[in-house]
């Protein structure tokens, strides 16, 4: 009996042995692979953080050239009449050897309905000449002006490809609100309708981008620095551009 109870001691013990060895070697791979997974995820959720971040810098970058596009194309507009000035914003959208042209509102050179004694265009480089009207339109609310090369900086006319204009897209605003020289504002698209203005309907773009008296002519681009509209009516905190396809049907005709 003692002899057979030795054995079954030996027997218990080895299978004890046997058993205690299966369970830590359970609980090392478990654990390594609880671990192996947690790195795995935390790599991953490093790969993330990193490339939102990298998203947003790239963004931020963009808009920053967008902005300093924005600032060279803008024209300030300053119209002489005999009881003193108006003032408007132009945009620069094409050029030749010796002119820019810039694309603003009928209503920025129509004088507030007093004889125009003289029209002057100021560039960012704070150079200040006459300009001359090409054409006008009161129906599309537009007018193209041309104005001499000759001692101002080089400067890049915006891109004027219709492209397509989509709701909550980032947009921004450029003017010249109240004789402040370039003031720029961010916002979106909300939708493209239409509005009922001097007993005309137009083509606009709604969007929530400020700009004030003053802004007219200025440009609504999207974040990569491409025409979108000319900003030109605001209406209880909404503002209203006219589309690139309506510019581009003016600048057909008259460019």
């Amino acid at each position: 009996m003692k002899k057979y109870k030795r054995k079954s001691e030996f027997r218990l013990w080895h299978l004890f042995s046997v058993l205690l060895i299966a369970a830590v070697m359970f609980a090392g791979i478990t654990v390594v692979s609880s671990w192996a997974y947690a790195y795995m995820e935390a790599i991953d959720n490093q790969q993330i953080t990193t490339q939102r971040t990298t998203t947003n810098i790239d963004e931020q970058a963009i808009l920053l050239a967008t902005r300093q596009k924005l600032i060279e194309a803008n024209v300030f507009i300053q119209v002489n009449i005999p009881s003193g000035y108006e003032i408007g914003s132009a945009t620069i959208i094409n050029q030749d050897d010796d002119f820019y042209y810039a694309i603003t509102n009928e209503h920025v050179l129509d004088g507030n309905n007093e004889v125009v004694n003289s029209y002057q265009a100021t560039t960012f480089d704070n150079i200040t000449t006459s300009f001359e009207v090409v054409a006008m339109d009161n129906v599309k609310d537009l007018a193209l002006i041309k104005f001499t090369k000759e001692n101002r900086e080089v400067i890049s006319p915006l891109r004027t490809l219709n492209e397509g204009i989509y709701i909550d897209d980032i947009v921004v605003a450029i003017g010249n609100p109240y004789g402040n020289t370039a003031a720029i504002s961010y916002g979106s698209i909300h939708q493209v309708t239409t509005i009922r203005e001097l007993e005309i309907e137009r083509l606009v773009i709604e969007h929530d981008a400020p700009s004030y008296t003053g802004s007219s002519g200025g440009a609504l681009v999207d974040m990569y620095g491409n025409l979108k509209g000319i900003n030109s009516w605001e209406l209880n905190g909404l503002y209203y551009a006219i589309p690139i396809s309506v510019i581009n049907t003016f600048l057909e005709n008259n460019l």
